[in-house]
């Protein structure tokens, strides 16, 4: 929705299960620019040719084979030039990062209850690339404190 606010000319599809979406309220002002499916990340994606895609903390709950796979499952809906943009928390590769103690934490969590992990900037690049070489690295836009941030990787075929 601050998306929405800060570029109106944006229009939004939210996709998640069903049980997530169900009921979901956006402001009356936006309304209009939104839309709501249910969709499973497992399954081919259904909006085509769209300019984005964008993956709010999703990959670090799965391991890298799953990962690959809601990759997969995105490829054939994109267009050249279509981004994918992956906003989760980045794990530092150095112990004297300010933000090492708390993204290591949820790491740990990450793999205790789902087998999964937090990453580092390398380890989704080697996600992106093992998935498909046609995907290429673009910006990573890194939040005011560090620990989040969004990982941009651009359809090249």
């Amino acid at each position: 929705m601050k998306l929405a606010e800060r570029f109106p000319g944006l229009s939004f599809e939210v996709q998640d299960m069903e049980e997530v979406i169900t009921g979901l309220e956006v402001p009356k002002h936006l309304a209009s620019r939104f839309k709501y499916r249910a969709h499973n990340i497992f399954q081919e994606q259904p909006v085509k040719n769209a300019d984005a895609y964008y993956l709010s903390q999703i990959l670090h709950n799965w391991p890298d084979k799953y990962c690959r796979r809601i990759l997969e499952n995105i490829i054939p809906a994109l267009k050249p030039g279509a981004k994918v943009l992956v906003c989760e928390r980045i794990l530092p590769t150095s112990p004297h990062d300010p933000t090492y103690r708390i993204v290591s934490e949820f790491d740990l969590q990450m793999f205790v209850c789902f087998n999964a992990k937090e990453r580092s900037l390398g380890e989704f690049e080697k996600i992106f690339m093992s998935t498909d070489q046609r995907f290429k690295r673009g910006e990573v836009y890194k939040s005011r404190n560090g620990d989040f941030c969004i990982y941009e990787a651009v359809w090249s075929p």
